[in-house]
């Protein structure tokens, strides 16, 4: 068990990755603090962490509210009594539109989520693990998308772009306080949101070297790596969980 002992803010815990990174977190020793915006499925997963012998409490955020972000950290530490790791999971890729069709509220809520949402959860945790003077690890989730391109993706494509290099320079202003900061970069994952384009699950799958996709475990598997002391000296990196999908794919 490499997170004995540990409190672990997980956004967006409720979705795919997120509840795996939860779970998974939760069976290597963490107490979590489970953050969600709509879904129902919160209460739930605090019940199975708590089967595992482990703390759970749920808290509603909006993370591109500062204020909405300070509470969640603050109820963090009310209950816990401090924050060891963040997991910024949560976004959105709802906006589909090819840029000439694009809204400004389109880039707004994409960009507020992703990029901004990531930003704030950063600052704050990462001010609650300066005072605490234990160092700390923030893992920030990432995509394939980053380097590559989908039509109609511009505003998902760009956020994600915007977080991977959030990653590098958090990561230099974090270091003299010993927080790591790292990215994962997942390719095609089945998860719901992904089960829902069927045939263009099948093209990406088709694409994957490995002749998979990748399963929300594969990347919560990478989570505890990079939240326990096994990369302490890890920090500003992307790592990319793709099944080598992104170096083997074709432009169109």
């Amino acid at each position: 068990m490499r997170l004995v002992d540990r409190v672990a803010i997980v956004t967006g815990a409720t979705g795919g990755i997120g509840r795996a990174i939860a779970r998974r977190f939760a069976q290597e020793g963490a107490d979590i603090v489970i953050v969600y915006l709509r879904s129902p499925l919160a209460n739930e997963l605090v019940q199975e962490v708590q089967t595992l012998g482990r703390r759970a409490i749920a808290v509603k955020a909006d993370i591109s509210n500062f204020s909405e972000v300070n509470q969640m950290v603050q109820q963090a530490v009310a209950e816990f009594g401090k924050v060891d790791i963040l997991v910024n999971n949560a976004g959105t890729s709802s906006v589909r539109a090819l840029l000439p069709e694009m809204t400004e509220e389109d880039w707004d809520r994409v960009i507020n989520t992703n990029l901004k949402g990531c930003f704030l959860c950063t600052l704050l945790a990462a001010r609650q693990m300066i005072k605490q003077r234990r160092g700390g690890k923030i893992i920030n989730i990432s995509s394939i998308a980053a380097d590559t391109t989908y039509a109609g993706q511009l505003a998902y494509v760009a956020s994600k772009g915007g977080v991977n290099s959030l990653t590098r320079a958090a990561a230099i202003d974090l270091a003299p306080y010993h927080i790591n900061v790292n990215a994962i970069a997942p390719g095609s994952t089945d998860t719901p949101m992904l089960r829902t384009e069927k045939e263009a699950l099948e093209k990406r799958k088709a694409k994957i070297p490995l002749g998979k996709l990748a399963k929300p475990e594969d990347i919560a598997a990478t989570a505890v790596f990079l939240a326990s002391e096994d990369s302490d000296h890890l920090t500003g990196s992307i790592i990319v969980v793709d099944g080598a999908e992104v170096i083997n794919r074709t432009y169109d």
